[in-house]
């Protein structure tokens, strides 16, 4: 491994796996319609966020404005087939489309999206900012490794990605299938 792989394994960059909330074209402005929302009666979002920590922004959002969410939750790869399948049709039944990094510029390339910028957003480190403003970074997914206290010794935890390539190592790591998780799949195209 070159460069990343001396990255500590606690602290790898996170910019490559920002999962990323934006809205479709179809919104057509900065300014959201608050009472337009309110006539259509619902917001729909497509993400990949885990229902159980989107309860709270749905409700938080839906007590400010009085506007039902409602939340479908499928990979960020499932977000992205199935927002691109709709928009292709002609026919997209979503309003937000969230998702990571990887297939938010998918979305994004393919005009799902147009530009918004909350407010909010002024916060955010420069970095993170997408500069045609049409994809909104909002959370980060900071990646690191675990292990078992009881089978490996303080002394012999692995400090860098390289220390993995070990041979005392081989056999013991698992992760999430990358061809089935984007988030893997991207971490392990950014390792070089």
């Amino acid at each position: 491994m070159t460069g990343h792989g001396k990255y500590i394994m606690h602290t790898l960059p996170a910019a490559a796996l920002l999962a990323l909330m934006a809205l479709p074209v179809s919104a057509l402005a900065q300014a959201v319609n608050v009472d337009a929302a309110k006539k259509e009666g619902k917001v729909v979002v497509y993400g990949s966020v885990v229902p159980q920590a989107m309860g709270g922004l749905n409700k938080g959002f839906e007590k400010k404005y009085g506007i039902t969410v409602e939340y479908w939750r499928g990979s960020s790869t499932q977000v992205s087939e199935r927002a691109l399948t709709e928009w292709r049709a002609g026919k997209p039944a979503f309003d937000v489309a969230e998702g990571n990094r990887g297939v938010a510029l998918i979305m994004r390339d393919e005009g799902l999206f147009t530009k918004y910028i909350p407010p909010s957003s002024e916060k955010f480190p420069a970095h993170f900012k997408e500069k045609d403003g049409r994809i909104t970074p909002w959370r980060v997914l900071p990646i690191s490794i675990l292990y078992n206290t009881e089978l490996v010794k303080p002394t012999e935890v692995p400090k860098t990605f390289d220390d993995l390539l070990n041979p005392k190592w081989r056999g013991k790591l698992s992760m999430p299938d990358p061809t089935r998780h984007t988030t893997t799949a991207q971490f392990l195209w950014n390792l070089d």
